[in-house]
């Protein structure tokens, strides 16, 4: 029997989550669920969320290649309480069925080490899955000029997105096994990786017995 061992990665927006699930994933025993994929996979043409999503919210969302404009959805739910609510409301069960879906192929394949990348994985409650947590953070200053240099963003646009997250990333590292401070540099981040994985893989006494 060999018993799966899941690990959460969260983090507040601009603050680096993405770049270090990658550097994990880079780990031949680790394998990435990355919630922001199945995200853009539920909202692709052919899907039930994203027929809900036109319905709901019109063709303003639509690109001209007939794919949703997501910078579009954003100004829409980053500007209104009730329309973000409604678009979670559509989406949220889509993306929970899918990574569910995803969980038990690794289960079924034997996969020892599976990390979730959940931006909302408190949120959710996605973090009752999971043994240990990742989450990455910055101060708000520097979450706000990386913000708007990754999004080409004006500062009200950058901090109104900001706002609009129901947890700071302060709040979700105040809650994780491991909080990582990303202020530095790639390399700082790579070193930070590097000194993670030896915390991820290892296995508790519960999975060596369960799996030998």
């Amino acid at each position: 029997v060999v018993v799966m061992k899941i690990v959460g990665l969260t983090g507040g927006i601009a603050c680096g989550k993405s770049t270090l699930s990658r550097l994990l994933a880079a780990d031949p025993q680790i394998e990435l669920i990355d919630a922001d994929v199945v995200a853009h996979d539920v909202l692709t043409p052919g899907r039930a969320s994203y027929r809900s999503v036109l319905k709901e919210f019109g063709p303003g969302v639509l690109g001209e290649d007939g794919l949703l404009d997501r910078k579009a959805l954003g100004r829409v739910v980053f500007q209104d309480d009730q329309a973000r609510r409604r678009l979670n409301a559509i989406v949220n069960g889509a993306i929970a069925r899918d990574m569910a879906w995803a969980l038990l192929g690794h289960f079924l394949r034997g996969t020892p080490v599976v990390v979730l990348d959940v931006p909302l994985l408190f949120e959710t409650g996605l973090h009752r899955l999971c043994y240990e947590i990742i989450a990455v953070t910055v101060s708000p200053e520097v979450q706000l000029l990386r913000l708007m240099d990754r999004d080409k963003a004006g500062e009200e646009d950058a901090l109104a997105r900001i706002a609009a997250q129901p947890m700071t990333a302060a709040e979700k590292a105040a809650r994780a096994t491991y909080p990582i401070v990303n202020e530095g540099g790639s390399e700082d981040l790579a070193r930070a990786a590097i000194s993670l994985l030896p915390k991820v893989k290892r296995l508790t006494l519960l999975h060596r017995l369960m799996s030998g």
